[in-house]
């Protein structure tokens, strides 16, 4: 159990780090991000999970059909 609530406390930080990174720095705390859960073995398992379950998606494709870029329009 503390197990448990160790990973979900480090998941909320790491999480948090990311939400309030700026768009400079974005990039950087993702890499972060993804390197703290492949290096979690309880989480790469997840991952490698979810690979072997769903070997015809591509992330780089999904990820360009499903989020576009939000421009910011002047309405004054």
């Amino acid at each position: 159990m503390r197990y448990e609530r160790n990973l979900q406390a480090q998941l909320r930080e790491r999480y948090r780090q990311l939400f309030k990174a700026s768009f400079m720095t974005y990039r950087r705390e993702m890499e972060y991000f993804r390197k703290f859960i492949l290096s979690v073995p309880a989480l790469s398992a997840i991952v490698d999970n979810i690979q072997q379950s769903e070997p015809d998606l591509d992330p780089d494709k999904w990820y360009a059909e499903n989020f576009k870029f939000k421009e910011y329009e002047d309405i004054s």
